[in-house]
């Protein structure tokens, strides 16, 4: 989050902040779809909702439990520690359920009609709208609102070629992940208003067909957008997204463009970042206007305004690439520079 953006929404918070002196304090359930302790994305989203609560000094009030969807990518498996999660919100009866990520609202949230839930992180979110439970951006209507993610494709594209002028063309990797799968159909709707032409992609979660697609592209295709590396099996063994990003810097010899931070701390070269602090801080936000007495289906779902530019200068001089001077500042004043 940009110094600029966190001043205009710490005043907007401001606005909201509610003292609980004296009264029983709130009680917020805080479903994950992913484990915080191997996926920094949620690790992220969980300290931009820490930041929001303690801005509005509600303290340590909340609970969590993960479905970690990544070790468990059996669906009948998830449904089964849904379930358990769902009876426990229903004996708890929390003042407000905070999901993240898709699988937590599609297995937890979307099933409970009688507590507010605010959602985060959602890739999909044109597939719950015109519903009873959420009919529109603007108005949810219901129990439920949220932040969604909005991947700034154009605006990475366009931090790419800052950085390679002469790119024309890219190609997309994407694990076969319910994030995967929403960010790819997402990209491909969005690819004919890039600045760069979209000529192939791999959607798979098997490192071979990744290998094996870099080869292809390599002298043929100008970069790659790799939008999801989660679940990725070198044979039978899941690789971590960590190890993912370094077989990226190995082995690939084309600049990449991603879509989170933390993603070009691993390694990988720019992005126009949708900041996970970001969702959680402004799913912050929402919750406490809820604890406030806000009526969730009034409270218009939204996305981030921008992205967070970020580059890994190390992976900018292993592909022979220099960063202007002048851009480099950019991000130093306005996003995140890694691997310095």
């Amino acid at each position: 989050m940009t110094p600029a953006v966190r001043r205009c929404f710490l005043l907007l918070l401001m606005t909201l902040t509610v003292r609980f002196a004296g009264a029983d304090p709130p009680r917020v359930f805080v479903v994950n779809s992913y484990d915080p302790e191997t996926f920094l994305w949620t690790a992220e989203i969980l300290r931009g909702l820490d930041i929001a609560f303690d801005e509005a000094d509600l303290g340590e009030v909340r609970t969590m439990r993960t479905l970690d969807a990544y070790a468990n990518p059996s669906e009948d498996r998830l449904t089964d520690i849904a379930a358990g999660i769902l009876a426990e919100i229903r004996s708890e009866r929390p003042d407000v359920v905070v999901c993240t990520d898709d699988d937590a609202l599609r297995l937890v949230g979307m099933e409970l009609t009688d507590v507010p839930v605010v959602f985060n992180g959602i890739n999909a979110i044109d597939d719950y709208l015109g519903t009873d439970r959420i009919g529109s951006l603007f108005y949810p209507g219901a129990n439920v609102t949220g932040v969604y993610q909005t991947i700034y494709f154009d605006e990475s594209v366009d931090l790419l070629r800052q950085l390679r002028p002469r790119a024309r063309t890219f190609a997309a990797l994407a694990d076969e992940t319910t994030t995967g799968n929403a960010l790819l159909r997402d990209l491909e709707q969005r690819a004919p208003s890039l600045s760069l032409d979209l000529v192939d992609r791999v959607n798979s979660s098997r490192l071979a067909d990744w290998s094996a697609a870099l080869e292809r592209w390599s002298g043929t295709v100008d970069a790659v957008f790799v939008l999801s590396a989660n679940r990725l099996y070198d044979g039978d063994r899941q690789m971590s997204e960590e190890e993912a990003h370094e077989w990226l810097f190995d082995n690939s010899d084309l600049p990449e463009m991603a879509c989170w931070a933390y993603q070009i701390e691993g390694g990988l070269l720019v992005s126009a970042t949708d900041d996970g602090e970001n969702q959680g801080y402004y799913a912050g936000i929402k919750a406490v206007q809820i604890l406030q007495g806000q009526t969730p289906g009034r409270i218009s779902i939204t996305a981030p305004p921008s992205g967070v530019p970020a580059v890994n200068v190390r992976r900018a001089r292993r592909l022979g690439l220099t960063i202007p001077p002048n851009l480099l500042m950019q991000f130093r004043r306005n996003g995140e520079v890694f691997g310095e």
